[in-house]
């Protein structure tokens, strides 16, 4: 490709050990990100941006629920409690055509393209001023 997954990475500090950036800046509200510690970057992710990652199952957590990946995201940025956030996490579901009634479910219990909805809710969930979306919808399954 043209290089669209690796700026990605770049600007959210996921390259590989050897890659770095060499010149240039990527401002964002006046800061520039390419100069950001970890945990700026880490705070400016959450609160800021978020990432739509091309491989859903890279993006979440094998070993908890789907829901509870969001939920946890939510109540820890937003300050909520578990049940305002979990039905944050329903609403998010119904945006982008899950059953709501899933948010229980384990990874594996959801189809490539529904993981991929997932992500996409997870990206939407803290209402981002900036979302990074590397190829989000290929692995869509369409719905009639």
């Amino acid at each position: 490709g043209s290089g669209k997954s690796t700026i990605a990475e770049a600007l959210l500090g996921l390259l590989p050990d050897n890659g770095q950036i060499e010149s240039g800046e990527v401002l964002f509200k006046g800061q520039d990100l390419t100069t950001l510690s970890p945990s700026e970057r880490r705070d400016i992710l959450w609160q800021d941006i978020a990432y739509i990652p091309q491989s859903a199952m890279d993006a979440l957590d094998t070993v908890m629920s789907t829901g509870a990946q969001i939920r946890q995201a939510i109540q820890k940025h937003r300050n909520v409690s578990k049940a305002k956030a979990r039905e944050r996490v329903r609403e998010l579901y119904d945006i982008v055509g899950l059953d709501p009634n899933r948010i229980d479910d384990y990874p594996h219990e959801f189809s490539g393209g529904m993981r991929q909805r997932v992500t996409i809710a997870m990206a939407l969930a803290l209402e981002p001023d900036l979302i990074i979306a590397d190829e989000p919808t290929p692995g869509l399954d369409v719905i009639v």
